[in-house]
């Protein structure tokens, strides 16, 4: 993921906490429940002086989990890492979107 990052003027160390953490989740939480397990995608752009990254999951959606042994902190430390973030959970799975500022205008 830091080759993506490189070239803008994002925090690459920021760019790969908040990957990392999204990555995570999906690993710790998205395959619950009794569900198989699945696929985490992730996907990185830049686009419009932006590194998109989206992690994305099949698994039950975003909702809490009480087995979770987590400190709850993963979706705080994902906002403070990037300058935009959004979650979309269409029942089945969900997808994590960060944006990072980056003046390169290749796409990747």
């Amino acid at each position: 993921m830091l080759g993506f990052a490189e070239g803008c003027d994002a925090d690459p160390i920021k760019v790969a906490t908040a990957v990392s953490e999204a990555v995570g989740n999906a690993v710790l939480h998205a395959y619950r429940d009794g569900l198989p397990r699945g696929d985490v995608r992730v996907q990185a752009s830049k686009r419009d002086g932006k590194l998109i990254v989206v992690v994305a999951d099949d698994g039950v959606g975003m909702r809490p989990n009480p087995a979770s042994k987590g400190l709850g902190v993963g979706c705080v430390l994902i906002a403070s890492m990037s300058s935009e973030v959004s979650y979309k959970s269409p029942g089945r799975g969900v997808r994590v979107t960060m944006h990072f500022p980056c003046q390169s205008t290749a796409t990747a």
